[in-house]
């Protein structure tokens, strides 16, 4: 099948959905996409950028087909786990009717919601802790801290389960801290840490335009008329950019990129 896509990531999960445009698929094909509450799954990538990598997890919420010419087209649009009405509670919708809730209930709401997710997952043994971990954080849409510091930590004899998320998550804890490490999930967060303490380690996707970069441009809030804090003092307004690229299985939500193009070199 020919496929076009776009996926949209957002740190506060308001904006965690994907549209596919779907050519030629068989009728019965389009007759699936189209119920509501189909579970997606969609990876894509380079093998030797260490892909295919899952990049969105969610469900259907519309997929209407139509004939262009001698052609079927049916357009697909989703919406990623904890934001799926058919699946979990919608998290932004509900921080939106509780500004003044504590971070405990938060965190209760979130717990609801991931317990919702259900997964079927099966690696063999010697693959990767930090492939399976990888591929919770796609699924639940929690943003994942800390995998690259544990190293190629391997399952010795696999690692089956079918059931919620939460237990799939409790599970490879308890097998992470048989080996020195422990994860946890900390508001939207799912953090993977050392017990015996240390640093996190992260990944920085590097970008230029001779290695997938295609646009950059600064996009900072120039504070025009100024916007003041309580105290009357000009609130500070950090630099922002917008960038397009190839596909890249290190950028992700809450990541850390550094642009290297001629007119400056940019950590953001």
């Amino acid at each position: 099948l020919d496929v076009e896509f776009k996926v949209t990531r957002s740190q506060g999960y308001a904006e965690n959905t994907a549209e596919f445009k779907v050519y030629n698929a068989a009728p019965t094909t389009r007759q699936q996409m189209a119920t509501p509450g189909q579970r997606v799954r969609f990876s894509a990538g380079y093998k030797d950028q260490g892909g295919p990598v899952g990049i969105f997890w969610g469900s259907i919420l519309r997929g209407p087909s139509s004939k262009s010419g001698p052609s079927w087209e049916t357009e697909l649009t989703c919406i990623s786990s904890l934001t799926e009405s058919t699946g979990s509670e919608d998290i932004a919708t509900w921080d939106k009717k509780n500004p003044k809730a504590t971070r405990e209930q938060k965190l209760e709401v979130i717990t609801r919601a991931v317990n919702r997710i259900p997964v079927s997952l099966s690696f063999a043994a010697g693959s990767k802790f930090k492939d399976a971990i990888r591929t919770m954080a796609t699924i639940t849409g929690l943003v994942l801290w800390g995998v690259e510091g544990m190293g190629d930590l391997l399952f010795p004899n696999g690692f089956v389960y079918v059931g919620g998320a939460r237990g799939a998550l409790l599970q490879l804890d308890k097998m992470l801290r048989r080996s020195g490490w422990s994860m946890t999930i900390d508001n939207t967060s799912l953090l993977v840490l050392p017990l015996v303490g240390g640093n996190l380690t992260g990944t920085v996707a590097y970008l230029t335009y001779d290695t997938g970069l295609l646009e950059v441009k600064e996009t900072t809030d120039l504070n025009v008329p100024p916007k003041l804090d309580k105290q009357g003092k000009r609130v500070h307004i950090p630099k922002s950019y917008e960038f397009k690229c190839l596909l890249n299985p290190k950028i992700g939500p809450n990541t850390l990129v550094e642009f290297d193009v001629e007119q400056a070199r940019v950590t953001a």
